[in-house]
């Protein structure tokens, strides 16, 4: 298992209102994101 560790994102204000009012895990999408972004630049 992989250590969290806590850190800052900076993010627009309207996007992170959407964000919960979906009622999405604001950290776990950044942390989705990333991997997929990673994985895309190191697969080209």
């Amino acid at each position: 298992m992989l250590h969290k560790v806590r850190t800052s994102v900076f993010i627009d204000r309207e996007i992170l209102e959407k964000a919960k009012n979906l009622g999405l895990n604001v950290s776990q999408c950044c942390e989705n994101a990333l991997r997929l972004y990673i994985q895309a630049i190191e697969s080209s």
